[in-house]
């Protein structure tokens, strides 16, 4: 029944708090989400889209090497890696983490299956 009612909630809309620039690591943004909200994104990416209220338009997020880290002061809360944002990239922007619908492939794990 839970996926019924919420398989077509697929996006997880998040703000950005932070920016972190750097010559050697591009930008860093740190959201106000973490990896409670999108677990195993590490092994599940998740394409994202930003948006910026500058340009009051949502673009997708390129490949580069900055990251989008989650709020949770741990190691491992990080949503995506690799990641290019655009140099307009301020606090207070979406950011949408996209195919994050209930029981997505992240959360698909093996209980009571038995041995393989």
């Amino acid at each position: 029944p839970g996926k019924a009612l919420c398989q077509s909630a697929y996006a997880l809309i998040t703000r950005v708090l932070e920016v972190r620039r750097s010559t050697r690591s591009g930008i860093t943004v740190v959201v106000d989400a973490s990896v409670a909200e999108l677990s195993q994104s590490a092994l599940y990416p998740h394409r994202a889209v930003h948006y910026s209220p500058e340009t009051n338009e949502w673009c997708g997020i390129a490949s580069g090497s900055g990251r989008i880290l989650g709020r949770i002061c741990m190691e491992h809360d990080v949503l995506a890696s690799d990641v290019g944002f655009p140099d307009y990239t301020r606090e207070g922007d979406y950011l949408s983490m996209l195919d994050a619908g209930a029981y997505d492939a992240s959360m698909a794990f093996q209980f009571g299956a038995g041995p393989k």
